[in-house]
């Protein structure tokens, strides 16, 4: 009921569950998330206004109308993050890919700015932008290898000759 704007066209899950003939059950209870995070999930879910959210150091709402500043805003926050909790338990997630108006905050150009910033010490040793401990994110599910979209891992070897590289997920 509650996806998420889908990438590509349709919506293929929200057109299916209001068909009469498909039985649904809706969640109501969350075993991953709670505190701040669950709470404001279901405050946004019943429509509340996004200032009367609760905010903690897991859940904050800063508003920053420059694109470049918003950008530098993330990337020192994701550093400082970094810094607490170490590379594995931190993601930054963005809802854009590569949008010309929404370039400083898509995907593509925050792995890049992100990387400058806390990945500069392995610049010599690179295959096609990605270097030596950069955290990667796999898109397709890839049954050989047993690796799924969405698993995370470090480039943890780089093979310049064979242009290949390991990752450990």
């Amino acid at each position: 009921v509650n996806q998420l704007k889908p990438i590509g066209p349709g919506w293929f899950f929200r057109d299916l569950v209001r068909l009469p003939c498909v039985p649904t059950v809706e969640l109501t209870i969350s075993l991953r998330q709670n505190g701040d995070l669950q709470l404001n999930a279901k405050a946004i879910i019943r429509g509340e206004d996004v200032h009367e959210l609760k905010q903690s150091g897991v859940f904050q709402i800063v508003e920053i109308s420059d694109e470049g500043e918003r950008q530098r805003f993330i990337v020192e926050e994701y550093s400082r993050l970094l810094d607490l909790y170490g590379r594995n338990e931190v993601v930054c997630v963005t809802n854009f890919r590569q949008y010309e108006k929404n370039a400083f905050t898509s995907s593509e150009a925050l792995n890049l700015a992100i990387q400058k910033h806390v990945n500069s010490e392995n610049r010599a040793q690179h295959i096609n932008g990605f270097r030596l401990g950069d955290r990667v994110m796999q898109t397709r599910n890839d049954y050989v290898r047993n690796v799924f979209n969405g698993d995370c891992g470090t480039i943890s070897g780089i093979d310049q000759r064979n242009n290949m590289l390991s990752v450990l997920f």
